[in-house]
């Protein structure tokens, strides 16, 4: 049977306000968070294909300026000179805001299970599972999924709580906003870095009571 004119009509209009596919709602959604800076994000990284986790380039504990077991928090507005792990499996790395990882040679890096990375931080390069945080931060470098724990060659560390007597006696120090300190080797009592100041640590052997 032929149409009619009504149903010539009705068909017309239909085709000229076909209905928005369901998946453009998602869209929406997904932009509308992107544009939020406040949310957090985080991301798995996946194992390569084929290929085993990368290993570090250093396990000598003496290539590290700070090795912790399970957590390691580092604060915000440093440069951060040397690398870095928490070297157990679960364990988590946070930078704090605006902390920077300088370049040197060779490249330093940063070892963690999660790498959590606060606004506008940055990290030279990263060998990692998770990486959370906020969006601004990065890593500059390479990110390399690792397992854990690190194989690191740790020395024998004693269980019993470790006070050197000279400490007792040692000065306590204060470096003012701003300012610098270079302080030689020794025993020294309580050490205050106020904000944005520098000490200056050289070689050798140095006892803190805090």
């Amino acid at each position: 049977m032929g149409e009619s004119a009504t149903d010539h009509r009705q068909k017309r209009e239909k085709n000229r306000n076909p209905r928005a596919p369901a998946h453009l709602a998602l869209v929406v959604l997904f932009v509308a968070a992107a544009l939020s800076p406040s949310l957090a994000w985080s991301r798995r990284l996946p194992m390569r294909a084929r290929r085993a986790a990368a290993t570090l380039p250093t396990t000598n504990w003496l290539d590290f300026t700070i090795i912790a077991e399970n957590r390691l928090d580092i604060g915000a507005n440093l440069n951060l000179s040397g690398n870095f792990a928490t070297w157990a499996a679960g364990g988590t790395l946070e930078l704090g805001r605006n902390t920077y990882q300088l370049d040197d040679a060779p490249p330093p890096f940063v070892a963690a299970d999660t790498l959590n990375l606060a606004a506008v931080a940055s990290e030279a390069n990263a060998y990692t599972n998770i990486v959370t945080g906020n969006p601004t931060g990065k890593v500059r470098g390479t990110t390399e999924p690792t397992s854990f724990p690190l194989g690191l060659s740790l020395p024998t560390f004693p269980t019993a709580h470790v006070c050197n007597n000279c400490t007792l006696s040692g000065a306590n120090f204060v470096v003012s906003p701003g300012g610098s300190l270079t302080l030689p080797p020794g025993c020294y009592g309580e050490r205050l870095a106020r904000q944005n100041s520098t000490v200056f640590l050289e070689t050798g052997t140095y006892n803190f009571t805090k």
